[in-house]
């Protein structure tokens, strides 16, 4: 057999074989997602953090008395009993405010609050103690994002409408006869409390 025989059935069997392998290797990478995909990774996903809110209980409950939500990160009410605060807790309120002295329970209610995964504040407020320095103290902790949302209360609602009343007023410029209006709805009844309140949203800044 003479050379170019030989070389012409080499190449008649390589021939398909070549074929194959070509056809072959391009099969296998369809078939392998990692072999047709970029290597860079995917550029990261950034979400904002969800507004702090909650839903209000069916009114009334007497375990949240005169529970009044004022926004998405606040409600304002009277003390609330042991269930109450559970309720506050698996509504999501990550705060509870309480405006009461130290003699009328707050102690004892900072534990319970601190069982069921809530943070306490006091701040101590009086009709007669209704100062620039408490409305401030008032004002800064309602406005720290990370301890929404607060439930603020005092023992019988009172006292925290009217302090709200004064924050309406005072830090965000509402007309005194529609805060005031507002106050009625959370519960302020007391004319001593709400006799000072007006008299301190009054007074020149």
């Amino acid at each position: 057999m003479s050379a170019n025989r030989r070389t012409a059935g080499r190449w008649a069997v390589g021939f398909p074989v070549l074929v194959f392998l070509v056809l072959f290797t391009g099969y296998v990478s369809g078939q392998n997602p990692a072999a047709t995909q970029s290597t860079t990774p995917p550029a990261p996903q950034t979400t904002a953090p969800a507004a702090a809110t909650f839903q209000a209980p069916p009114a009334p409950d007497t375990d949240l008395p005169r529970f009044f939500k004022v926004g998405d990160g606040l409600a304002v009410g009277a003390k609330p009993t042991t269930t109450g605060i559970r309720k506050l807790s698996e509504m999501g309120f990550k705060t509870v405010l309480n405006l009461a002295a130290l003699q009328e329970g707050s102690m004892i209610e900072a534990k319970t609050v601190e069982f069921y995964g809530l943070k306490f504040i006091n701040l101590e407020c009086n009709p007669e103690s209704f100062t620039n320095e408490v409305l401030a103290e008032f004002a800064k902790v309602i406005q720290t994002k990370e301890d929404q949302p607060i439930y603020v209360h005092c023992r019988n609602g009172n006292k925290a409408a009217a302090l709200w009343m004064i924050y309406r007023v005072k830090k965000e410029g509402w007309k005194l006869d529609a805060a005031q209006e507002e106050a009625g709805k959370m519960g302020l009844n007391d004319a001593a409390v709400k006799d000072a309140a007006l008299k301190f949203c009054a007074k020149k800044a």
